[in-house]
């Protein structure tokens, strides 16, 4: 999963569920794991896809446009050919 605004450490050797180890804000700042975040995710993902289920519980919910339509224009009006870099904020243990 593709993060903005987040680090996070995951270990694949423990078990389907508990294998985040760590979140942080950019700034380096523990995410507090009792407070409520506002998220931004795709059409697909906010619907329970790729096991996401927990996204469905959400409250509050606001619909915008379609993701793949708002991707196509926002590269169709960069410069081309546009460039991106790898980050380095996702973090695997094992």
């Amino acid at each position: 999963m593709k993060t903005s605004g987040l680090i996070y450490t995951w270990d694949n050797a423990l078990p389907e569920g508990e294998r985040i180890v760590e979140v942080r804000r950019t700034d380096g700042t523990l995410l507090d794991m009792a407070a409520t975040y506002s998220v931004t995710v795709n059409n697909f993902i906010a619907a329970g896809g790729d096991n996401f289920t927990v996204l469905t519980e959400g409250t509050n919910a606001v619909i915008g446009a379609n993701d793949l339509d708002v991707l196509t224009e926002y590269v169709s009006a960069m410069p081309q050919p546009f460039n991106a870099v790898i980050e380095g904020r996702i973090q695997r243990l094992n």
